[in-house]
């Protein structure tokens, strides 16, 4: 880490927190996915199925967490090493609100989602407008 300039320091941190972007973003993008499916399907996705898809979006919400707290890491690291160096940057209480919030919602939109994945009432389809 000493071999690195401030600048290039700098530049990883940016890529670092892009990274983690990227990775919810993804998320967002699969929940999205499972919700439209849900609702266009209906009551045609019954009993395995649901269960599989159900299963399947836990699993894959399970690795976005340990990849987030992976990068997060890192991203920890990297800004505890610029402001070693003198370089201001956010907040530990900043980083620490961000990762709880982004913890939050992923278990918050994905007990949502399994729970609309496997309702079985039509009160969503038949909603008024």
């Amino acid at each position: 880490m000493d071999s690195l300039t401030t600048a290039e320091l700098l530049e990883l941190i940016l890529i670092t927190n892009e990274s983690l972007m990227t990775n919810f973003q993804l998320w967002i993008m699969i929940t999205f996915v499972v919700f439209i499916a849900r609702f266009t399907v209906k009551k045609r996705l019954e009993g395995i199925l649901r269960i599989s898809i159900s299963m399947l979006y836990v699993a894959i919400t399970i690795v976005f967490m340990i990849r987030s707290a992976s990068v997060g890491i890192s991203y920890v690291s990297l800004v505890l090493e610029a402001t070693n160096r003198g370089v201001e940057l956010t907040s530990a209480l900043a980083i620490n609100v961000s990762a709880n919030l982004l913890l939050a919602v992923y278990v918050f939109g994905t007990a949502l989602t399994v729970w609309y994945l496997n309702s079985r009432t039509d009160r969503f389809e038949n909603a008024e407008t």
